[in-house]
C-alpha cells in the first residue's frame, strides 16, 4: 500500500486555446487556479510496466480521492493535510500519511504559486508541447511533478511523478468534467473506513 501512495498522481486541465503556438506560464498557472472541482477517469501506468485504473475525484482546496478499480481494492484520500490509504479487501489495512513533504501538496492548493520559497518549476513550451515540473525545494528528494499539456489545442496530456527512487510512473485522464458538485463524504476517511467495515 504504500507503493500507492508512492504513485499517487495529481492534477489536471481541459482544452484551453485554439492555438498551436507556445504559451506562458501565468496562462497555465491562472488555468489550473481556475478549477474548483475536477473528475476523471484514470489508466496509471506503474514503473514496472504494470496498469491500474479508476477513478478520481478532486475538490480544492487539499482534497482528492483516486478508487482504484477490481482487481485493485485500494481507496486513496486526500484531505486536511493528510493521505489516507484503505483497502476493501483488508479492513484492517488502513495507513495515514502526512502529505507536506510531497509536491502533489502544490498543486492541491486552491492558488497555485511557483517561483517561490517552496517550488522550483522548470517551464518549457514549444509549438506542440507544454510541460511544466514542480519540486519541492525544501524537500528536493521527495521527487517531482510533471504536467505535459498538448499545444493543438492547449489539452491535458498526462502528468508523470518522478519518486525519490527516480521511479516513473504516469497517468492518463480520460472523460474529465470540471465543475461538478461533490459530497464531502467522498474525501472523508472516516466514512469510507465505516463503509468499507458495514458500520452505520
Amino acid at each position: 500500500m504504500k507503493k500507492v501512495f508512492q504513485y499517487l498522481l495529481f492534477v489536471s486541465t481541459m482544452p484551453l486555446y485554439a492555438s498551436a503556438e507556445p504559451i506562458e506560464l501565468d496562462q497555465v498557472i491562472s488555468y489550473l487556479n481556475s478549477i474548483e472541482t475536477l473528475g476523471a477517469d484514470f489508466r496509471q501506468v506503474n514503473h514496472d510496466g504494470s496498469i491500474s485504473k479508476g477513478a478520481l475525484y478532486i475538490k480544492k482546496p487539499g482534497r482528492l480521492r483516486m478508487a482504484y478499480a477490481s482487481p485493485d481494492t485500494i481507496v486513496v484520500i486526500v484531505n486536511d493535510e493528510f493521505v489516507t490509504i484503505l483497502d476493501a479487501k483488508n479492513s484492517a489495512s488502513r495507513q495515514k500519511l502526512s502529505i507536506s513533504k510531497n509536491p502533489l501538496r502544490l498543486l492541491l492548493s486552491s492558488e497555485l504559486e511557483l517561483n517561490t520559497d517552496d517550488s522550483i518549476v522548470d517551464f518549457n513550451s514549444n509549438n506542440l508541447k507544454t510541460t511544466i515540473i514542480v519540486s519541492d525545494q525544501k524537500n528536493t528528494n521527495q521527487g517531482t511533478v510533471e504536467i505535459i499539456f498538448n499545444n493543438k489545442p492547449l489539452s491535458f496530456e498526462k502528468w508523470l511523478i518522478t519518486n525519490s527512487l527516480n521511479e516513473k510512473i504516469v497517468v492518463h485522464l480520460s472523460n474529465i468534467l470540471v465543475g461538478d458538485e461533490f459530497k464531502d463524504s467522498l474525501f472523508d476517511p472516516v466514512f469510507e473506513f465505516n463503509k468499507s467495515t458495514n458500520k452505520p
